[in-house]
Protein backbone atom coordinates (compact mmCIF):
# COMPACT_ATOMS: atom_id res chain seq x y z
CA UNK A 1 0.00 0.00 0.00
CA UNK A 2 2.83 2.39 0.90
CA UNK A 3 4.64 1.59 -2.41
CA UNK A 4 1.46 2.27 -4.35
CA UNK A 5 1.05 5.62 -2.64
CA UNK A 6 4.57 6.69 -3.50
CA UNK A 7 3.98 5.68 -7.08
CA UNK A 8 0.86 7.75 -7.29
CA UNK A 9 2.67 10.75 -5.94
CA UNK A 10 5.49 10.33 -8.46
CA UNK A 11 3.15 9.99 -11.37
CA UNK A 12 1.11 12.98 -10.36
CA UNK A 13 4.20 15.18 -10.50
CA UNK A 14 4.43 14.43 -14.18
CA UNK A 15 0.93 15.45 -15.12
CA UNK A 16 2.18 18.17 -17.43
CA UNK A 17 3.28 15.47 -19.79
CA UNK A 18 0.46 14.12 -22.01
CA UNK A 19 2.05 10.73 -21.89
CA UNK A 20 2.21 10.48 -18.15
CA UNK A 21 -1.38 11.67 -17.85
CA UNK A 22 -2.49 8.27 -19.07
CA UNK A 23 -0.94 6.47 -16.07
CA UNK A 24 -2.99 5.73 -12.81
CA UNK A 25 -2.19 3.32 -9.93
CA UNK A 26 -5.82 2.25 -9.66
CA UNK A 27 -9.41 3.25 -9.53
CA UNK A 28 -10.45 5.84 -6.95
CA UNK A 29 -12.93 4.95 -4.24
CA UNK A 30 -16.53 5.74 -5.01
CA UNK A 31 -16.62 9.00 -2.96
CA UNK A 32 -13.76 10.32 -5.14
CA UNK A 33 -15.17 9.01 -8.44
CA UNK A 34 -15.62 12.53 -9.74
CA UNK A 35 -11.83 12.93 -9.57
CA UNK A 36 -11.16 9.92 -11.79
CA UNK A 37 -8.74 10.52 -14.65
CA UNK A 38 -5.07 11.43 -14.81
CA UNK A 39 -5.91 15.00 -15.64
CA UNK A 40 -7.37 15.45 -12.19
CA UNK A 41 -4.38 14.20 -10.25
CA UNK A 42 -3.15 17.64 -9.43
CA UNK A 43 -6.39 18.37 -7.66
CA UNK A 44 -5.14 16.17 -4.85
CA UNK A 45 -1.44 15.65 -5.58
CA UNK A 46 1.02 18.52 -5.49
CA UNK A 47 4.17 16.56 -6.14
CA UNK A 48 5.22 16.94 -2.53
CA UNK A 49 3.74 14.56 0.05
CA UNK A 50 3.90 17.03 2.94
CA UNK A 51 1.70 19.55 1.14
CA UNK A 52 -0.95 17.08 0.08
CA UNK A 53 -3.09 17.49 3.28
CA UNK A 54 -3.70 21.11 2.35
CA UNK A 55 -5.32 19.85 -0.85
CA UNK A 56 -7.48 17.45 1.18
CA UNK A 57 -8.57 20.16 3.59
CA UNK A 58 -9.26 22.51 0.73
CA UNK A 59 -11.89 20.08 -0.43
CA UNK A 60 -12.98 18.65 2.92
CA UNK A 61 -13.74 21.97 4.58
CA UNK A 62 -15.68 20.25 7.38
CA UNK A 63 -12.43 18.67 8.53
CA UNK A 64 -10.63 22.00 8.27
CA UNK A 65 -13.32 23.61 10.40
CA UNK A 66 -12.98 20.98 13.13
CA UNK A 67 -9.22 21.37 13.23
CA UNK A 68 -9.56 25.13 13.36
CA UNK A 69 -11.95 24.75 16.30
CA UNK A 70 -9.62 22.19 17.85
CA UNK A 71 -12.57 19.86 18.09
CA UNK A 72 -13.13 16.21 17.32
CA UNK A 73 -10.81 13.42 16.29
CA UNK A 74 -9.20 15.26 13.37
CA UNK A 75 -8.05 18.02 15.70
CA UNK A 76 -6.03 15.40 17.58
CA UNK A 77 -4.28 14.18 14.36
CA UNK A 78 -3.96 17.39 12.38
CA UNK A 79 -0.20 16.94 12.13
CA UNK A 80 -0.54 13.56 10.41
CA UNK A 81 -0.96 13.15 6.64
CA UNK A 82 -4.50 12.39 5.62
CA UNK A 83 -3.45 9.36 3.54
CA UNK A 84 -2.34 7.58 6.70
CA UNK A 85 -5.96 6.86 7.52
CA UNK A 86 -7.58 7.55 4.14
CA UNK A 87 -5.63 5.77 1.32
CA UNK A 88 -7.22 5.69 -2.14
CA UNK A 89 -6.78 4.16 -5.69
CA UNK A 90 -7.73 0.75 -4.31
CA UNK A 91 -10.93 0.38 -6.25
CA UNK A 92 -14.42 1.80 -6.26
CA UNK A 93 -15.60 -0.25 -3.31
CA UNK A 94 -12.57 0.45 -1.18
CA UNK A 95 -13.44 1.91 2.24
CA UNK A 96 -11.55 5.16 2.57
CA UNK A 97 -11.59 5.16 6.36
CA UNK A 98 -8.94 3.12 8.12
CA UNK A 99 -10.05 2.60 11.74
CA UNK A 100 -7.07 2.47 14.11
CA UNK A 101 -8.75 -0.19 16.24
CA UNK A 102 -10.16 -2.04 13.25
CA UNK A 103 -13.86 -1.00 13.27
CA UNK A 104 -16.20 1.77 14.40
CA UNK A 105 -17.43 -0.40 17.26
CA UNK A 106 -13.92 -0.83 18.64
CA UNK A 107 -12.85 2.77 18.07
CA UNK A 108 -11.49 4.40 21.19
CA UNK A 109 -13.88 7.30 21.40
CA UNK A 110 -11.53 9.16 23.67
CA UNK A 111 -9.58 9.97 20.49
CA UNK A 112 -12.48 12.19 19.47
CA UNK A 113 -12.19 14.29 22.60
CA UNK A 114 -15.52 12.94 23.82
CA UNK A 115 -15.07 9.75 25.87
CA UNK A 116 -18.09 7.50 26.08
CA UNK A 117 -18.96 7.23 29.77
CA UNK A 118 -21.94 6.16 31.79
CA UNK A 119 -24.99 5.33 29.75
CA UNK A 120 -23.24 6.52 26.57
CA UNK A 121 -20.82 3.61 26.73
CA UNK A 122 -23.50 1.09 25.79
CA UNK A 123 -25.12 3.02 22.95
CA UNK A 124 -24.63 1.77 19.37
CA UNK A 125 -22.56 4.12 17.17
CA UNK A 126 -25.28 4.82 14.67
CA UNK A 127 -27.81 5.61 17.40
CA UNK A 128 -25.90 8.86 17.78
CA UNK A 129 -24.14 9.28 14.43
CA UNK A 130 -27.16 9.90 12.26
CA UNK A 131 -28.55 12.78 10.25
CA UNK A 132 -31.03 13.80 12.94
CA UNK A 133 -28.20 14.70 15.30
CA UNK A 134 -25.88 16.40 12.77
CA UNK A 135 -26.53 19.87 14.11
CA UNK A 136 -23.09 21.44 14.36
CA UNK A 137 -22.18 24.57 12.44
CA UNK A 138 -20.12 22.57 9.95
CA UNK A 139 -22.75 19.90 9.30
CA UNK A 140 -23.65 21.56 6.00
CA UNK A 141 -20.07 21.20 4.80
CA UNK A 142 -20.05 17.41 4.96
CA UNK A 143 -19.07 16.11 1.49
CA UNK A 144 -19.90 12.51 2.10
CA UNK A 145 -23.14 11.41 0.57
CA UNK A 146 -25.45 10.65 2.01
CA UNK A 147 -24.32 12.84 4.87
CA UNK A 148 -25.92 10.49 7.37
CA UNK A 149 -23.06 8.06 6.71
CA UNK A 150 -20.57 10.60 7.95
CA UNK A 151 -19.29 10.38 11.49
CA UNK A 152 -19.12 14.14 11.67
CA UNK A 153 -21.56 16.95 12.44
CA UNK A 154 -22.51 16.06 16.04
CA UNK A 155 -22.42 18.44 18.98
CA UNK A 156 -21.59 17.60 22.60
CA UNK A 157 -24.51 19.50 24.08
CA UNK A 158 -27.11 17.17 25.62
CA UNK A 159 -29.99 18.89 23.83
CA UNK A 160 -28.39 18.17 20.43
CA UNK A 161 -29.27 14.49 20.89
CA UNK A 162 -31.77 14.43 23.74
CA UNK A 163 -35.16 16.08 23.96
CA UNK A 164 -35.23 18.79 26.62
CA UNK A 165 -38.15 17.64 28.74
CA UNK A 166 -37.92 20.90 30.67
CA UNK A 167 -38.75 22.81 27.48
CA UNK A 168 -35.92 25.24 28.03
CA UNK A 169 -37.15 26.38 31.48
CA UNK A 170 -33.92 25.27 33.18
CA UNK A 171 -31.42 26.46 30.60
CA UNK A 172 -29.06 24.38 28.51
CA UNK A 173 -26.55 23.16 31.11
CA UNK A 174 -28.05 19.73 31.68
CA UNK A 175 -24.87 18.52 33.37
CA UNK A 176 -25.54 20.97 36.19
CA UNK A 177 -28.15 18.51 37.49
CA UNK A 178 -27.68 15.26 35.59
CA UNK A 179 -24.77 12.86 35.13
CA UNK A 180 -23.95 10.37 32.39
CA UNK A 181 -24.89 7.53 34.72
CA UNK A 182 -28.60 8.23 34.42
CA UNK A 183 -31.02 11.01 33.70
CA UNK A 184 -33.75 10.51 36.28
CA UNK A 185 -31.61 10.72 39.39
CA UNK A 186 -30.51 14.36 38.77
CA UNK A 187 -27.62 13.52 41.07
CA UNK A 188 -25.93 16.88 40.73
CA UNK A 189 -29.02 18.94 41.48
CA UNK A 190 -28.85 20.81 44.78
CA UNK A 191 -32.00 22.68 45.72
CA UNK A 192 -29.96 24.77 48.15
CA UNK A 193 -28.39 26.52 45.17
CA UNK A 194 -31.76 27.61 43.85
CA UNK A 195 -33.71 30.72 44.79
CA UNK A 196 -35.67 28.59 47.28
CA UNK A 197 -33.53 26.24 49.43
CA UNK A 198 -35.51 23.40 50.97
CA UNK A 199 -35.48 23.52 54.77
CA UNK A 200 -37.51 21.90 57.52
CA UNK A 201 -40.50 19.90 56.31
CA UNK A 202 -39.90 20.99 52.73
CA UNK A 203 -36.77 18.85 52.57
CA UNK A 204 -38.82 15.63 52.75
CA UNK A 205 -41.64 16.59 50.38
CA UNK A 206 -41.80 14.69 47.08
CA UNK A 207 -40.81 16.87 44.10
CA UNK A 208 -44.17 16.26 42.45
CA UNK A 209 -45.98 17.89 45.38
CA UNK A 210 -44.66 21.25 44.28
CA UNK A 211 -43.65 20.62 40.69
CA UNK A 212 -46.70 18.73 39.53
CA UNK A 213 -49.98 19.76 37.96
CA UNK A 214 -50.77 22.76 35.85
CA UNK A 215 -52.18 25.20 38.42
CA UNK A 216 -50.41 26.81 41.35
CA UNK A 217 -51.03 24.91 44.55
CA UNK A 218 -52.21 21.75 42.78
CA UNK A 219 -50.60 18.61 44.12
CA UNK A 220 -50.33 15.55 41.88
CA UNK A 221 -48.29 12.38 41.94
CA UNK A 222 -46.68 12.91 38.51
CA UNK A 223 -43.79 15.33 38.15
CA UNK A 224 -44.40 18.03 35.58
CA UNK A 225 -40.92 18.55 34.16
CA UNK A 226 -41.95 21.81 32.57
CA UNK A 227 -42.89 23.26 35.98
CA UNK A 228 -39.57 22.69 37.71
CA UNK A 229 -38.76 26.32 37.18
CA UNK A 230 -40.00 28.81 37.83
CA UNK A 231 -42.43 27.92 40.63
CA UNK A 232 -43.97 30.79 42.55
CA UNK A 233 -42.63 30.82 46.11
CA UNK A 234 -42.86 34.44 47.23
CA UNK A 235 -45.69 33.53 49.61
CA UNK A 236 -46.65 30.22 51.20
CA UNK A 237 -50.16 30.56 49.79
CA UNK A 238 -48.73 29.73 46.35
CA UNK A 239 -48.66 26.10 47.48
CA UNK A 240 -50.58 26.00 50.76
CA UNK A 241 -54.16 26.83 51.63
CA UNK A 242 -54.39 29.73 54.08
CA UNK A 243 -56.17 28.35 57.17
CA UNK A 244 -56.58 31.91 58.44
CA UNK A 245 -58.48 32.89 55.28
CA UNK A 246 -56.54 36.11 54.95
CA UNK A 247 -57.26 37.38 58.45
CA UNK A 248 -53.57 37.31 59.39
CA UNK A 249 -52.25 38.82 56.19
CA UNK A 250 -50.28 37.21 53.40
CA UNK A 251 -46.84 37.02 55.06
CA UNK A 252 -47.07 33.50 56.48
CA UNK A 253 -43.33 33.46 57.26
CA UNK A 254 -43.82 36.22 59.81
CA UNK A 255 -45.32 33.59 62.12
CA UNK A 256 -44.56 30.14 60.74
CA UNK A 257 -41.33 28.30 59.99
CA UNK A 258 -40.59 25.42 57.66
CA UNK A 259 -39.98 23.08 60.60
CA UNK A 260 -43.74 22.62 60.78
CA UNK A 261 -46.96 24.59 60.53
CA UNK A 262 -47.61 24.29 64.25
CA UNK A 263 -44.12 25.50 65.11
CA UNK A 264 -44.38 29.25 65.53
CA UNK A 265 -41.48 31.65 65.31
CA UNK A 266 -41.95 33.41 68.63
CA UNK A 267 -39.49 36.14 67.63
CA UNK A 268 -41.43 37.28 64.59
CA UNK A 269 -44.98 36.10 65.30
CA UNK A 270 -47.25 39.08 65.86
CA UNK A 271 -49.80 37.91 68.37
CA UNK A 272 -51.15 41.45 68.46
CA UNK A 273 -52.89 40.71 65.17
CA UNK A 274 -54.99 38.03 66.82
CA UNK A 275 -58.08 38.57 68.93
CA UNK A 276 -55.98 38.00 72.03
CA UNK A 277 -52.91 40.29 72.06
CA UNK A 278 -50.25 39.07 74.47
CA UNK A 279 -49.67 41.67 77.16
CA UNK A 280 -48.04 41.67 80.54
CA UNK A 281 -46.98 38.27 81.82
CA UNK A 282 -48.69 36.56 78.87
CA UNK A 283 -45.93 37.87 76.60
CA UNK A 284 -43.36 35.55 78.21
CA UNK A 285 -45.46 32.38 78.25
CA UNK A 286 -44.30 29.57 75.94
CA UNK A 287 -46.69 29.03 73.00
CA UNK A 288 -47.28 25.36 73.81
CA UNK A 289 -48.57 26.30 77.26
CA UNK A 290 -51.80 27.60 75.69
CA UNK A 291 -51.77 25.88 72.32
CA UNK A 292 -51.49 22.27 73.43
CA UNK A 293 -54.43 19.97 74.11
CA UNK A 294 -54.63 18.44 77.60
CA UNK A 295 -54.20 14.97 76.14
CA UNK A 296 -51.48 15.99 73.70
CA UNK A 297 -51.45 17.46 70.22
CA UNK A 298 -51.76 21.00 68.95
CA UNK A 299 -54.61 23.32 69.91
CA UNK A 300 -54.68 26.03 67.23
CA UNK A 301 -57.44 28.18 68.71
CA UNK A 302 -57.79 27.93 72.49
CA UNK A 303 -60.71 29.60 74.22
CA UNK A 304 -59.89 32.85 75.95
CA UNK A 305 -63.21 34.51 76.81
CA UNK A 306 -62.57 33.87 80.51
CA UNK A 307 -59.34 33.62 82.46
CA UNK A 308 -60.50 30.23 83.66
CA UNK A 309 -60.36 28.94 80.07
CA UNK A 310 -56.62 28.65 80.67
CA UNK A 311 -56.17 29.16 84.39
CA UNK A 312 -57.54 27.06 87.23
CA UNK A 313 -60.33 28.51 89.38
CA UNK A 314 -58.01 30.15 91.88
CA UNK A 315 -60.62 31.07 94.49
CA UNK A 316 -63.14 28.31 93.95
CA UNK A 317 -66.73 29.28 94.61
CA UNK A 318 -65.93 31.84 97.30
CA UNK A 319 -66.66 34.85 95.07
CA UNK A 320 -69.51 33.39 93.03
CA UNK A 321 -72.03 35.54 94.90
CA UNK A 322 -70.47 38.82 93.80
CA UNK A 323 -72.05 40.92 91.08
CA UNK A 324 -69.19 40.06 88.71
CA UNK A 325 -69.36 36.40 89.76
CA UNK A 326 -65.74 36.54 90.82
CA UNK A 327 -64.26 37.71 87.50
CA UNK A 328 -60.47 37.54 87.79
CA UNK A 329 -59.89 40.91 86.12
CA UNK A 330 -61.78 42.63 88.95
CA UNK A 331 -58.78 42.10 91.22
CA UNK A 332 -55.90 41.03 88.96
CA UNK A 333 -54.16 42.26 85.80
CA UNK A 334 -52.26 40.56 83.01
CA UNK A 335 -49.04 42.12 84.32
CA UNK A 336 -48.92 39.88 87.36
CA UNK A 337 -51.15 37.71 89.50
CA UNK A 338 -49.70 39.42 92.56
CA UNK A 339 -50.31 41.90 94.03
CA UNK A 340 -54.06 42.08 93.74
CA UNK A 341 -55.54 45.36 92.55
CA UNK A 342 -58.35 45.08 95.09
CA UNK A 343 -58.13 48.30 97.13
CA UNK A 344 -59.06 49.36 100.64
CA UNK A 345 -61.76 51.52 99.09
CA UNK A 346 -63.30 48.44 97.51
CA UNK A 347 -62.90 46.60 100.79
CA UNK A 348 -65.09 49.27 102.40
CA UNK A 349 -68.04 47.79 100.51
CA UNK A 350 -67.59 44.51 102.38
CA UNK A 351 -68.59 43.51 105.89
CA UNK A 352 -65.22 44.66 107.26
CA UNK A 353 -64.06 48.08 106.02
CA UNK A 354 -60.30 48.53 106.36
CA UNK A 355 -59.90 51.18 109.03
CA UNK A 356 -57.21 52.03 111.56
CA UNK A 357 -54.31 49.59 111.56
CA UNK A 358 -56.20 47.35 109.16
CA UNK A 359 -55.32 49.75 106.35
CA UNK A 360 -51.62 48.95 106.77
CA UNK A 361 -51.91 45.17 107.00
CA UNK A 362 -50.93 43.02 104.01
CA UNK A 363 -53.75 41.05 102.46
CA UNK A 364 -52.09 37.72 103.14
CA UNK A 365 -51.84 38.51 106.85
CA UNK A 366 -55.60 38.02 107.12
CA UNK A 367 -56.26 35.95 104.01
CA UNK A 368 -53.93 33.18 105.03
CA UNK A 369 -52.90 30.27 102.82
CA UNK A 370 -54.49 26.95 103.65
CA UNK A 371 -52.82 23.58 103.44
CA UNK A 372 -55.17 22.02 100.90
CA UNK A 373 -57.09 23.20 97.87
CA UNK A 374 -60.75 22.40 97.44
CA UNK A 375 -63.61 23.19 95.13
CA UNK A 376 -64.83 25.85 97.51
CA UNK A 377 -61.43 27.39 98.33
CA UNK A 378 -59.78 27.05 94.89
CA UNK A 379 -56.25 26.29 93.74
CA UNK A 380 -54.79 29.42 95.35
CA UNK A 381 -55.73 27.89 98.71
CA UNK A 382 -56.52 31.32 100.17
CA UNK A 383 -59.46 31.97 102.46
CA UNK A 384 -61.14 35.15 101.19
CA UNK A 385 -64.56 35.05 102.82
CA UNK A 386 -65.83 34.29 106.32
CA UNK A 387 -69.30 33.91 107.83
CA UNK A 388 -68.73 37.06 109.90
CA UNK A 389 -66.21 39.80 110.66
CA UNK A 390 -65.39 38.72 114.21
CA UNK A 391 -61.91 39.71 115.40
CA UNK A 392 -60.99 36.17 116.29
CA UNK A 393 -61.29 35.17 112.63
CA UNK A 394 -57.90 36.81 112.15
CA UNK A 395 -56.51 37.43 115.63
CA UNK A 396 -55.49 35.23 118.50
CA UNK A 397 -57.72 35.92 121.55
CA UNK A 398 -55.30 36.39 124.49
CA UNK A 399 -58.30 36.34 126.83
CA UNK A 400 -59.24 32.83 125.69
CA UNK A 401 -62.89 33.69 125.18
CA UNK A 402 -63.45 35.10 128.64
CA UNK A 403 -65.44 38.00 127.19
CA UNK A 404 -66.90 36.19 124.21
CA UNK A 405 -70.43 36.89 125.40
CA UNK A 406 -69.85 40.53 126.17
CA UNK A 407 -71.78 42.80 123.76
CA UNK A 408 -69.31 44.38 121.37
CA UNK A 409 -66.71 41.79 122.32
CA UNK A 410 -63.15 42.93 121.47
CA UNK A 411 -64.12 46.43 120.43
CA UNK A 412 -65.61 47.06 123.86
CA UNK A 413 -62.07 47.49 125.15
CA UNK A 414 -59.89 47.85 122.05
CA UNK A 415 -59.85 50.09 118.99
CA UNK A 416 -58.82 49.53 115.39
CA UNK A 417 -55.88 51.88 115.89
CA UNK A 418 -54.03 49.52 118.21
CA UNK A 419 -54.58 46.56 120.48
CA UNK A 420 -52.38 48.32 123.05
CA UNK A 421 -53.46 50.27 125.03
CA UNK A 422 -56.96 49.09 125.75
CA UNK A 423 -59.55 51.81 126.14
CA UNK A 424 -60.62 50.52 129.59
CA UNK A 425 -60.97 53.58 131.82
CA UNK A 426 -62.13 54.19 135.41
CA UNK A 427 -65.72 54.45 134.32
CA UNK A 428 -65.59 51.13 132.46
CA UNK A 429 -63.75 49.49 135.37
CA UNK A 430 -66.68 50.45 137.57
CA UNK A 431 -68.73 47.91 135.62
CA UNK A 432 -66.36 45.18 136.69
CA UNK A 433 -66.31 43.46 140.06
CA UNK A 434 -63.90 45.98 141.57
CA UNK A 435 -64.58 49.70 140.94
CA UNK A 436 -61.48 51.92 140.98
CA UNK A 437 -61.72 54.61 143.71
CA UNK A 438 -59.33 56.96 145.41
CA UNK A 439 -55.66 56.35 144.71
CA UNK A 440 -56.59 53.23 142.78
CA UNK A 441 -57.80 55.50 139.99
CA UNK A 442 -54.24 56.63 139.24
CA UNK A 443 -52.52 53.30 139.32
CA UNK A 444 -51.25 51.74 136.04
CA UNK A 445 -53.09 48.56 135.13
CA UNK A 446 -49.94 46.46 135.46
CA UNK A 447 -49.87 47.30 139.21
CA UNK A 448 -52.83 45.00 139.74
CA UNK A 449 -52.59 42.84 136.62
CA UNK A 450 -49.06 41.37 136.53
CA UNK A 451 -49.76 39.42 133.29
CA UNK A 452 -49.37 42.76 131.55
CA UNK A 453 -45.66 42.61 132.41
CA UNK A 454 -45.16 40.08 129.62
CA UNK A 455 -43.55 41.33 126.43
CA UNK A 456 -46.25 42.08 123.91
CA UNK A 457 -46.50 39.80 120.90
CA UNK A 458 -45.30 41.24 117.58
CA UNK A 459 -48.57 40.25 116.01
CA UNK A 460 -51.81 38.66 117.10
CA UNK A 461 -52.73 37.71 113.53
CA UNK A 462 -53.31 34.01 113.16
CA UNK A 463 -50.87 33.75 110.29
CA UNK A 464 -48.02 35.48 112.12
CA UNK A 465 -48.75 35.13 115.84
CA UNK A 466 -46.02 33.62 117.99
CA UNK A 467 -45.94 33.36 121.79
CA UNK A 468 -48.95 35.56 122.36
CA UNK A 469 -49.13 36.06 126.20
CA UNK A 470 -52.35 35.14 127.93
CA UNK A 471 -54.27 38.02 129.43
CA UNK A 472 -56.94 36.27 131.45
CA UNK A 473 -57.46 38.91 134.19
CA UNK A 474 -59.09 36.20 136.26
CA UNK A 475 -57.58 37.16 139.66
CA UNK A 476 -60.23 37.31 142.42
CA UNK A 477 -59.12 40.42 144.35
CA UNK A 478 -61.40 42.36 146.62
CA UNK A 479 -59.56 42.59 149.99
CA UNK A 480 -56.66 44.99 150.55
CA UNK A 481 -54.32 42.19 151.46
CA UNK A 482 -54.88 40.67 147.99
CA UNK A 483 -52.67 43.42 146.64
CA UNK A 484 -51.00 45.17 149.60
CA UNK A 485 -48.64 43.86 152.24
CA UNK A 486 -49.70 44.14 155.89
CA UNK A 487 -47.46 46.75 157.59
CA UNK A 488 -48.85 45.91 161.01
CA UNK A 489 -47.68 42.34 161.23
CA UNK A 490 -50.01 40.29 163.41
CA UNK A 491 -51.14 43.26 165.50
CA UNK A 492 -54.61 43.34 164.05
CA UNK A 493 -55.13 39.65 163.47
CA UNK A 494 -57.74 37.66 165.31
CA UNK A 495 -61.47 37.29 165.53
CA UNK A 496 -61.97 40.91 166.38
CA UNK A 497 -59.80 42.18 163.50
CA UNK A 498 -61.42 44.70 161.22
CA UNK A 499 -60.94 45.36 157.57
CA UNK A 500 -58.20 47.79 156.50
CA UNK A 501 -60.89 50.22 155.40
CA UNK A 502 -61.92 50.66 159.04
CA UNK A 503 -58.87 52.87 159.49
CA UNK A 504 -57.60 53.66 156.00
CA UNK A 505 -59.28 55.14 152.97
CA UNK A 506 -58.55 54.53 149.25
CA UNK A 507 -57.47 58.14 148.89
CA UNK A 508 -54.30 57.55 150.90
CA UNK A 509 -52.90 54.97 153.27
CA UNK A 510 -51.37 57.46 155.71
CA UNK A 511 -52.64 59.10 157.75
CA UNK A 512 -55.32 56.59 158.70
CA UNK A 513 -58.11 59.11 158.32
CA UNK A 514 -60.83 56.72 159.37
CA UNK A 515 -59.16 55.73 162.66
CA UNK A 516 -60.69 57.30 165.82
CA UNK A 517 -58.44 56.69 168.90
CA UNK A 518 -61.24 57.28 171.32
CA UNK A 519 -63.55 54.96 169.46
CA UNK A 520 -61.31 52.32 168.05
CA UNK A 521 -58.59 51.93 170.75
CA UNK A 522 -58.63 50.84 174.40
CA UNK A 523 -56.84 54.00 175.43
CA UNK A 524 -58.78 57.18 174.93
CA UNK A 525 -56.71 60.27 174.16
CA UNK A 526 -57.83 62.98 176.52
CA UNK A 527 -56.20 65.99 177.92
CA UNK A 528 -52.56 66.33 177.21
CA UNK A 529 -52.49 62.94 175.49
CA UNK A 530 -54.38 64.39 172.55
CA UNK A 531 -51.37 66.49 171.62
CA UNK A 532 -48.71 63.80 171.95
CA UNK A 533 -47.24 62.57 168.60
CA UNK A 534 -48.19 58.99 167.85
CA UNK A 535 -44.57 57.88 167.63
CA UNK A 536 -43.92 58.72 171.33
CA UNK A 537 -46.34 56.05 172.39
CA UNK A 538 -46.08 53.66 169.42
CA UNK A 539 -42.42 52.63 169.11
CA UNK A 540 -40.75 51.17 166.01
CA UNK A 541 -39.75 47.51 166.19
CA UNK A 542 -37.78 45.18 163.95
CA UNK A 543 -39.35 42.00 162.64
CA UNK A 544 -37.57 38.69 162.16
CA UNK A 545 -37.10 39.43 158.49
CA UNK A 546 -35.18 42.58 159.41
CA UNK A 547 -37.91 45.00 158.39
CA UNK A 548 -39.14 47.64 160.80
CA UNK A 549 -42.74 48.24 161.67
CA UNK A 550 -44.72 50.47 164.08
CA UNK A 551 -46.10 48.74 167.13
CA UNK A 552 -49.72 49.76 167.62
CA UNK A 553 -50.75 46.92 169.84
CA UNK A 554 -50.53 45.35 172.27
CA UNK A 555 -49.27 48.24 174.42
CA UNK A 556 -49.20 48.72 178.21
CA UNK A 557 -51.69 51.45 179.04
CA UNK A 558 -50.35 52.15 182.54
CA UNK A 559 -48.86 55.58 183.15
CA UNK A 560 -45.49 54.23 184.22
CA UNK A 561 -45.21 52.37 180.96
CA UNK A 562 -44.71 55.77 179.36
CA UNK A 563 -43.69 58.08 182.20
CA UNK A 564 -40.80 57.64 184.65
CA UNK A 565 -40.73 58.23 188.41
CA UNK A 566 -41.60 61.96 188.90
CA UNK A 567 -44.70 63.21 190.54
CA UNK A 568 -47.58 63.78 188.29
CA UNK A 569 -47.84 67.27 189.73
CA UNK A 570 -44.41 68.14 188.46
CA UNK A 571 -44.08 70.51 185.59
CA UNK A 572 -43.41 67.81 183.20
CA UNK A 573 -41.95 64.37 183.89
CA UNK A 574 -40.12 63.04 180.90
CA UNK A 575 -41.67 60.41 178.70
CA UNK A 576 -39.72 57.31 177.85
CA UNK A 577 -39.79 58.42 174.30
CA UNK A 578 -37.97 61.64 175.20
CA UNK A 579 -40.91 64.03 175.41
CA UNK A 580 -42.24 65.96 178.38
CA UNK A 581 -45.69 66.38 179.74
Amino acid sequence: MRVRTLLIVALCTWTASPVLAQISPGKLARPHADLEGSLNCNKCHTGRAETMPSKCLGCHTEIASLQKLDSGFHAQVKNQPCMKCHPDHAGKDFELISWPEGSPETFDHRRSGWPLEGKHAGVACRDCHKAAFQKSSMAGQIRRRPASKSWLGLKTKCASCHTDLHAGTLGTQCEGCHTLDGWKTAARFDHARTAYPLTGKHATVACSKCHGGAASGTQVATLDLKRLKPVSHEECSACHTDPHKGSMGAACASCHVTAGFHTINSKTFQHAKTRFPLRGAHATVACETCHTKPGGGALPKPSFALCTDCHALAHGTQLAGRADQGACESCHTVNSWRPSTFTALQHATLALPLEGRHKDVECRACHIALALASKEIGTAKVQLTWPDAACERCHVDPHEGRWANVPGSCQSCHTLQSFHQANVDVAMHATFSYPLQGSHRTLPCVSCHPELNHKAAQSTLLGAAKNVPKLLFDQKRSACRDCHKNPHGAAFEGPSAKNCTACHSEETFAPAVRFDHDRDARFSLKGAHAKVPCGLCHPTATAQDGKTFVVYRPLDTSCRSCHEGASLKSAGPPLRGGGTR
